[in-house]
């Protein structure tokens, strides 16, 4: 799963011992208070992520959106942890990370993000071409159906402004040509929503639920990204 994985170490194993004791049946039924609390923030990170794609007016299949999970709260010894992201295999896995860090463009060498595009002009029939097609067809679409005719959102302008273009082939590689030379933009949709979430409030909430002190790490792809990496 590319993923965002939080472990919570509790240094006494009695304090995590009776953390566990502590219970809200009327929020999440018989599951543990701490464990309550870090599903509670794994379900507010996604809630998160997905208002961050809309405000990126980043919406287009939704599948972003609706593939993002999180998985079950595994207590081994001291450490809880819960992996959150998207599941290997689903649509969301194969290019979330190319929104979330943007891609550099083959001649103007922006953003900074580690993934580049290799070439300046995209192949006429290739995959690229093809998404982008589909793209502006499916936007078009969309823009047809909309009768709402003022105050409208970005979503609603930007769809406006791509069922103006010719839906051809030609309309798909010129827009992918822009795109290759000047890079796909860092959206930050899910990076960011790591600092959003899992902040000071988070550390103050599981010192509550747990009664001491925690040290917290968030690991994506297998790397520390919080403060305990630094």
């Amino acid at each position: 799963m590319p993923k965002v994985d939080v472990e919570v170490l509790i240094d006494d194993v009695a304090i995590a011992d009776k953390a566990l004791e502590k219970k809200d049946y009327a929020a999440l039924g018989e599951l543990p208070f701490v464990e309550q609390t870090i599903i509670g923030y794994a379900a507010k990170f996604i809630a998160q992520v997905q208002d961050n794609l809309q405000k990126a007016n980043k919406i287009d299949t939704g599948r972003l959106e609706t593939d993002i999970q999180e998985g079950s709260v595994i207590r081994e010894g001291k450490t809880y942890s819960i992996d959150i992201g998207y599941p290997v295999g689903s649509e969301g896995a194969k290019y979330y990370d190319f929104v979330n860090k943007g891609v550099k463009g083959f001649k103007s060498g922006t953003p900074n993000s580690p993934y580049r595009f290799r070439s300046a002009f995209p192949s006429m029939n290739g995959p690229m071409v093809n998404a982008i097609q589909k793209w502006v067809k499916r936007n078009s679409k969309l823009a047809r159906r909309e009768d709402q005719k003022y105050n409208l959102t970005s979503l609603q302008r930007k769809r406006k402004s791509v069922s103006e273009l010719n839906t051809g082939r030609t309309t798909a590689y010129l827009i992918a040509r822009k795109i290759k030379q000047r890079g796909l933009p860092r959206t930050g949709f899910f990076d960011d929503a790591i600092d959003q979430v899992f902040n000071e409030q988070f550390y103050n909430k599981m010192a509550e639920a747990l009664g001491g002190d925690v040290r917290l790490y968030i690991k994506q792809a297998a790397s520390l990204i919080n403060e305990e990496n630094k």
